[in-house]
C-alpha cells in the first residue's frame, strides 16, 4: 500500500473563517507541524473565485495540472495500482483519477506520454467525496451527457457530515455506473470502529471479484477473501 500526500503546502487556515472552503475540504492541522512533519496541511489544489466577465465569476484550482502530473509520476515509478482510498478532496481526486484511467484523453499527464502497466483502476474507496466540476474532467457522449464511469466504487457519507453536505457527496456517487454506498452516523471523518476497518479490509480483498456481494456491510459478519490488491 502507498500512501501518497499531496503536493501543495498550504497555510493553516482560521478554523472560523471562510478560508476553509478554498480548499473544498477541511485539512487543518491540529497539532504543531514543526514537532511532525506529517501534519502539514496539504492539498491538491486551491480553489478560487475569479471575475470572468462584467456580471460573473468562475471557479478556478490552482495546482491541478501539477497535482496530476506528480500522481502521474508516482503511478511510473510505484505502479501499477488496483485501486485507490482517498478521504475529502482526496476522494474527489480519486474520482478524478478513475476518470482519468479509463479515459487517459482528458488529460495530457495520463495520455503524454501514453500509460503502460496501468490500468482503470479495479475498485474507488471514496470517504466524503465530492464531484469536482472541472472540465475535461469527465467524459461527455455525443448527446452531451455524462458519461458514467465503470470502475467499481463505494462511497462512505457521514449523515451528519456539514464539510460536505449531502448532494455534494451524491453528485460523485452519480457519476460511476454501479457505486455502492455505505453510511455512518457520524461527520466528516473516516470511520474507524473495529467494524469499519475489518469491513474496509474485506473489501479491499475481494476488488479481485467479479462484484461485491460478498462483501456485507459493517456490522455483518464479514469473512476474509483470499488475494491481496495494491494501493
Amino acid at each position: 500500500m502507498v500512501f501518497v500526500d499531496a503536493p501543495i503546502v498550504i497555510d493553516v487556515p482560521d478554523a472560523t473563517s471562510d478560508d476553509l472552503n478554498k480548499y473544498d475540504s477541511a485539512a487543518v492541522a491540529t497539532h504543531t507541524p514543526e514537532t511532525d512533519p506529517a501534519l502539514i496541511p496539504r492539498a491538491w489544489w486551491k480553489a478560487k473565485e475569479i471575475t470572468d466577465g462584467p456580471d460573473g465569476t468562475r471557479k478556478t484550482y490552482e495546482g491541478f495540472d501539477e497535482s496530476m502530473k506528480f500522481i502521474r509520476r508516482v503511478i511510473d515509478e510505484q505502479g501499477p495500482f488496483d485501486a485507490c482510498f482517498g478521504f475529502s478532496q482526496g476522494a474527489a481526486m480519486a474520482g478524478l483519477l478513475a476518470s482519468y484511467l479509463e479515459r487517459p484523453s482528458l488529460h495530457t499527464a495520463f495520455s503524454d506520454p501514453p500509460l503502460t502497466a496501468q490500468q482503470p483502476f479495479k475498485a474507488a474507496i471514496l470517504v466524503a467525496g465530492f464531484r469536482l466540476n472541472h472540465p475535461p474532467a469527465w467524459h461527455r457522449s455525443s448527446d452531451g451527457t455524462y458519461t458514467k464511469l465503470t470502475t467499481r466504487s463505494l462511497h462512505v457519507i457521514g449523515n451528519t457530515d456539514v464539510i460536505v453536505a449531502e448532494d455534494r457527496s451524491q453528485s460523485l456517487v452519480d457519476a460511476f455506473e454501479k457505486p455502492r454506498v455505505e453510511r455512518h452516523d457520524g461527520g466528516h471523518f473516516v470511520p474507524s470502529k473495529k467494524s469499519w476497518r475489518d469491513f474496509f479490509a474485506l473489501y479491499m480483498q475481494s476488488i479481485h471479484l467479479q462484484d461485491d456481494s460478498q462483501v456485507p456491510s459493517p456490522g455483518q459478519s464479514l469473512n476474509v477473501v483470499n488475494g491481496a490488491a495494491k494501493f
